[in-house]
């Protein structure tokens, strides 16, 4: 059994805003920091639907404009309309800043990019980190396949283009195709490997190490599941394997050791062995538990119930779960290693660090604003930068300490929570129909 603990409430810190305009150079007086104004709207209290994880997407401009910032005097930090709470000071000024035309498909292509990305219908827009400038326009026009007569169509965004690193990934069409982002010298596609079955039905999971894994979804459950890994560079098939009749999984993720956790629905969790897929362990979490994240030696889910629970790799026991207290209307959206601990992110804007071992926390932090479960942070080294609503920016958080060190804001419209993508020395963050260029 794992041992229930203890939670506190955070503290509120303040925010900023960089006012840019389209078409147009920021001032001198508004990059230098302005005070947050007493007519801004509150901070987002959107609906909480699922995500869809991506990294490094917005809209493709076909008449767009790109402005390169000169470096400026260091603003000044601003105090917060909370006269309790800290002052956060901006975020640097933008390197370059790229401007569409229509607002971005930001749920088309969920992953991991290490260039900056716009999509807008069936295009891809990749931009130089370094100036903004176009580099290459791909086309992912293929739609998805005609179902059988009489057999159902997989649901909606079952199975998008992925983006990892400089390669993307797709198999709506029959066939799998891997784009490179910058040379279309190294692109390929093949037809799905027959042993399969139905090539409508191939679902791309991730590529790790060089291995693109997948799996068949089977439009009857009965008939199992087949799970392969393929070279990313090559599309060669490395190995593939079909589950015993039955047997199911809507997910699954490679985790290291040659191991595979599989979630299987109704808070099913398996781990398997990637060499033939046989089963370690199997638990269940809960029927409404879904997947909050992974570390090396846990898997952690939450609840609609607010609540998160670590589940220990080797064995599948519950290490420790934390429960809010009743009358608490928080819940985790989701957990991410960082330097050997564990950080776990509340719908109410608030980030704490765990010891994974015993779930003891070491600090408490609170961005100003709530978090969306669109919302995808990305750690580069000692920073957590977490994306908020549109209209509410992006926050840079210390890991060590959990201080804040800026919020970067822009005034341009928007519904969309903001996307970050890094290439390791620049931070690309957007939304609805722009993207900026900034310095680590």
């Amino acid at each position: 059994m794992g041992k229930k603990l203890p939670e506190e409430p955070g503290e509120p810190v303040g925010e900023i805003m960089l006012d840019l305009e389209p078409g147009m150079e920021p001032s001198l007086e508004v990059l230098a920091g302005s005070p947050v104004r007493e007519d801004e709207p509150e901070p987002y209290r959107g609906g909480l639907t699922r995500r869809q994880l991506l990294l490094g997407a917005g809209a493709l401009a076909l008449v767009g404009g790109v402005w390169w910032l000169n470096d400026g005097a260091p603003a000044a930090p601003v105090k917060s309309a909370d006269p309790t709470a800290p002052a956060v000071p901006p975020g640097s000024r933008p390197l370059w800043v790229h401007r569409g035309v229509a607002a971005s498909k930001v749920d088309r292509i969920p992953g991991s990019a290490v260039l900056p990305l716009f999509v807008a219908d069936d295009e891809l827009l990749v931009l130089d980190p370094a100036t903004g400038a176009e580099r290459r326009r791909i086309d992912l026009s293929e739609g998805e396949p005609t179902p059988t007569p009489g057999e159902p169509s997989p649901p909606p965004g079952l199975n998008p283009p992925m983006v990892v690193g400089e390669r993307i990934f797709d198999a709506r069409s029959g066939r799998i195709r891997s784009f490179h982002l910058t040379d279309p010298a190294a692109d390929w596609q093949l037809p799905c490997p027959p042993e399969l079955g139905d090539p409508g039905t191939v679902r791309l999971q991730d590529c790790v190490d060089g291995v693109l894994y997948g799996m068949a979804w089977q439009r009857r459950r009965v008939d199992g599941t087949a799970l392969f890994g393929l070279s990313s560079d090559t599309g060669r098939t490395l190995w593939s394997h079909r589950l015993p009749q039955g047997t199911w999984y809507e997910r699954f993720f490679p985790i290291a050791g040659g191991r595979l956790l599989a979630y299987g629905g109704q808070g099913e969790l398996s781990l398997l062995k990637s060499g033939d897929t046989s089963r370690s362990w199997s638990v269940q979490t809960g029927a409404d538990a879904y997947l909050a994240g992974l570390g090396p030696e846990h898997v952690y889910t939450s609840s609609q119930l607010g609540g998160v629970q670590a589940i220990r790799l080797a064995d599948g026991g519950a290490a420790w779960t934390i429960t809010p207290e009743q009358g608490d209307s928080w819940r985790y959206l989701g957990a991410a290693p960082a330097d050997g601990d564990i950080l776990l992110l509340r719908d109410d804007g608030r980030i704490d660090r765990h010891d994974p071992a015993d779930g003891k926390r070491k600090w408490s932090a609170r961005v100003p604003f709530r978090l969306d479960p669109r919302s995808d942070p990305l750690l580069v080294g000692d920073t957590l930068y977490v994306p908020g609503p549109a209209d509410l920016g992006v926050c840079a958080l210390d890991v060590r300490t959990g201080q804040l060190r800026w919020q970067f804001r822009d005034s341009g419209p928007g519904v969309q929570v903001w996307h970050l993508g890094t290439d390791g020395s620049r931070l690309f963050a957007g939304h609805d129909a722009q993207l900026f260029g900034l310095p680590l």
